[in-house]
């Protein structure tokens, strides 16, 4: 614990354990999560535990700092927005796509995205191309009319790069399973919901429930873990996210593993080696 911080109130205390419940079982969407973390850090709960905001993030959650601080910027973006358009944002990955648009701008933008059909991360980021003009984002967009330079070949075939939670670009073979995590992520809160309610049923002895055994917890808790596991983090390090052509076993033929295959399946060697790489390509855009 810092010395020079105050220690916690008794509703500060209740709070972090609310809000780091709310981080572990990632109830509702990655929204709740992203406003749950932004508490916690700017009223600094974690203070009489842990030194740092690294640090407790690491061992609460197993996330890195750039993470979580991702998964608040995305709660925020969302938050700005109109009520109008609010609901078209249901993933992190739509609002990282928002937050590098002028906030007075992503409403015209998601309502354009939405004319085409599916509003995607990649969807939103072509309707800013088509709306916003090259190289000045700060030009405000009037009735609609694309305000941009004309299009070199260059800018007309060239697409946004779709990366994983590591920053590793994803080939477009396996692009189109990358958004869909979010399918996952409302599956585990379904079944997060269920096991709440039923703890909270057979903990007050709710009758209806009396027929349900406390094993089903546990078994509950299997699904959960289970459908995390299939989450997609990273992109195979084994296939590099070309499974058909190296008849990948790690990925099961997505392309793609989760956060635990990363982080305790994979050759350390591998991991290292890309982020390495990554770590050169960051330091090369600056």
């Amino acid at each position: 614990m810092n010395p020079a911080l105050p220690p916690l109130s008794a509703k500060e205390k209740n709070r972090f354990e609310i809000c780091k419940q709310l981080v572990r079982d990632g109830l509702n969407t990655v929204f709740d999560v992203g406003i749950a973390l932004r508490e916690m850090r700017e009223g600094k709960y974690y203070r009489e535990q842990y030194d740092t905001w690294n640090v407790f993030c690491e061992a609460e959650f197993k996330i890195s700092r750039s993470y979580a601080h991702r998964l608040i910027e995305s709660s925020q973006v969302k938050e700005e927005l109109p009520k109008s358009v609010t609901q078209l944002v249901t993933t992190e990955a739509q609002a990282r796509a928002l937050s590098d648009i002028p906030e007075d701008q992503r409403a015209a933008v998601l309502k354009s995205a939405a004319k085409s059909g599916s509003v995607t991360a990649a969807s939103i980021t072509d309707a800013a191309e088509q709306m916003l003009p090259i190289g000045n984002t700060d030009q405000p967009i009037e009735s609609g009319i694309s305000q941009k330079k004309p299009a070199s070949k260059d800018d007309l075939t060239k697409k946004p790069v779709l990366r994983d939670e590591k920053g590793y670009p994803i080939p477009e073979d396996v692009a189109g399973l990358w958004p869909r995590r979010q399918e996952l992520q409302d599956l585990m809160s379904r079944v997060s919901a269920v096991k709440c309610q039923i703890e909270k049923a057979l903990s007050e002895d709710d009758p209806l429930y009396r027929g349900i055994r406390n094993t089903i917890l546990v078994e509950l808790t299997g699904v959960h873990y289970q459908i995390s596991r299939n989450k997609p983090y990273a992109v195979c390090t084994d296939c590099q996210g070309f499974p058909k052509v190296n008849k990948c076993r790690l990925c099961y033929g997505t392309g793609l593993i989760g956060k635990e295959a990363y982080e305790n399946i994979t050759a350390k060697e591998k991991r290292e080696m890309r982020e390495r790489k990554l770590e050169l390509e960051k330091k090369g855009r600056r």
